[in-house]
């Protein structure tokens, strides 16, 4: 019988041939746990032949997860885990990881921006619903949470902030750990040990009007509501009046999900690119590049390209493209703001355009294309600044917890001390009693009531059932 560690990795994702950012990095934080724990990662629904590496289960009903988490020794949760299956709770003696990568309300935010129509108040109130059911989920995983993981260091602000807006950087907390570390600790989004290798056809061979000769710029990934695909295109179609040989390529436009929506920027894109008659001349859009192929549509690319919007999203995001283009060793184009324009600008890897900047977009294109030996020192600092950035370094804050799992200490004084809470509040409930102060005898059980929600219980089961 395996003596090792047992960890349960529940990712609400498409995890498989085709996947999209997330995806990826729960495939792969699971597969750089595998060498020394026995993972599991579990999915809501199979949509495709799982990668070889790692042990992919369907999840099914609510019954049926609580008795695969309960054999687990470390639970992991992303997401709207909460939304899917709203009456489970782990098991009380499980520590629970939750993985805060994606600042989901920022990106609701922008994300309605992008698609918000003009219905007036009534639309506005609907946002504002659904708004607040997504912070209710957040604010719950914040709660159950005993070690989160951040992608990067503007992200642990955001959280501890969330955390200490609901009372977590507590002193039980705080007192073995200053610095609450071993609460929130930065796990980032990584890159493969080993080097790009093509596995098939680049675009060059596979997409009709990209010729071997080409200058390509690649943008790799989805166009989601808070990117700025438009701007670019935009650039192209002044680029193409001066040369023929610039070609820009959107590698992801059909997500690997078929019910996720298609984003109303992606369609926006299209239909520039459309009306500038740019569609399948200058501007390309595929459908959706297979993970284990996308080494061959890098390699076939000249310039990683990425932009996006001025908004608070953009402050805490991580474009997981970028990292892909260090991986390839590509010099980058990119818009201000984020942690990634910091990279390019501090490192030199490429160029850093303004907020919807076509004339800056279309100097930075045109500088790189006429500029061979500056796309090779670019692309060359990208190689060695994506070398300290892989996998196998980026979980080593996770591996020390699943090395020495333990519920977080303000969730132990939880547990320990239920019954004495409940006989306390009861005690003071009888004083406020007899001084006729009911409002704040409600006020004392909604809080009890509040607490006792926000914690966690499950039954017992085997973990391979």
């Amino acid at each position: 019988m395996s003596t090792r560690s047992r960890i349960l990795f529940v990712t609400p994702n498409i995890v498989g041939a085709d996947m999209a950012g997330v995806g990826m990095r729960h495939f792969e934080i699971a597969k750089a746990l595998s060498g020394e724990f026995d993972v599991c990662l579990a999915v809501p629904k199979m949509e495709q032949e799982p990668i070889p590496g790692v042990p992919v289960r369907v999840i099914g009903n609510e019954g049926h997860l609580s008795r695969v988490v309960a054999g687990a020794d470390v639970l992991i949760l992303q997401g709207d885990l909460f939304r899917r299956y709203p009456s489970f709770r782990p098991p009380r003696r499980v520590p629970v990881v939750i993985d805060m990568v994606c600042p989901v309300l920022l990106e609701d935010l922008e994300g309605r921006r992008g698609e918000r129509r003009s219905d007036g108040a009534g639309m506005t109130h609907d946002e504002t619903l659904e708004h607040e059911d997504l912070l209710r989920m957040v604010n719950h995983l914040l709660r159950i949470g005993d070690f989160f993981l951040v992608g990067s260091e503007r992200q642990r602000d955001l959280i501890l902030g969330m955390l200490l807006a609901l009372s977590r950087l507590n002193p039980l907390n705080y007192r073995d750990d200053p610095q609450f570390e071993r609460l929130v600790d930065l796990v980032p989004y990584g890159l493969p040990d080993e080097p790009p290798v093509p596995e098939g056809p680049g675009p060059r061979e596979s997409i009709p009007g990209i010729g071997r000769d080409d200058l390509l710029l690649y943008w790799g990934g989805g166009l989601w509501n808070w990117l700025d695909p438009v701007t670019v295109i935009e650039a192209m179609r002044v680029i193409a009046n001066q040369r023929a040989d610039i070609k820009l390529l959107f590698a992801g436009t059909c997500h690997p999900d078929p019910g996720f929506p298609d984003p109303a920027v992606m369609i926006r894109a299209r239909r520039r690119a459309t009306e500038t008659g740019l569609a399948g001349k200058f501007v390309f859009f595929n459908s959706w590049v297979p993970y284990q192929d996308r080494a061959s549509f890098l390699i076939d690319a000249d310039v990683g390209v990425s932009a996006h919007r001025a908004s608070v999203e953009t402050r805490f995001a991580v474009r997981t493209r970028i990292l892909d283009y260090l991986w390839a060793g590509l010099p980058i184009i990119t818009t201000e703001g984020d942690e990634a324009a910091q990279w390019v600008q501090q490192e030199r890897l490429g160029e850093v355009v303004a907020y919807g900047d076509v004339a800056g977009w279309v100097s930075a294109i045109l500088r790189l294309a006429k500029d061979p030996r500056s796309r090779k020192t670019c692309g060359e600092r990208a190689r060695r600044t994506g070398a300290s950035r892989r996998w196998s370094d980026s979980v080593r804050p996770l591996v020390r917890f699943c090395r020495r799992p333990a519920r977080a200490a303000d969730h132990g004084a939880r547990w320990n001390g239920r019954g004495r809470s409940l006989r306390r509040y009861g005690g003071k409930a009888i004083a406020l009693a007899s001084e006729g102060k009911f409002r704040k005898i409600l006020e004392g059980a909604r809080r009890l009531v509040l607490e006792r929600l926000s914690r966690s219980g499950g039954a017992s089961s085997s973990w391979r059932r």
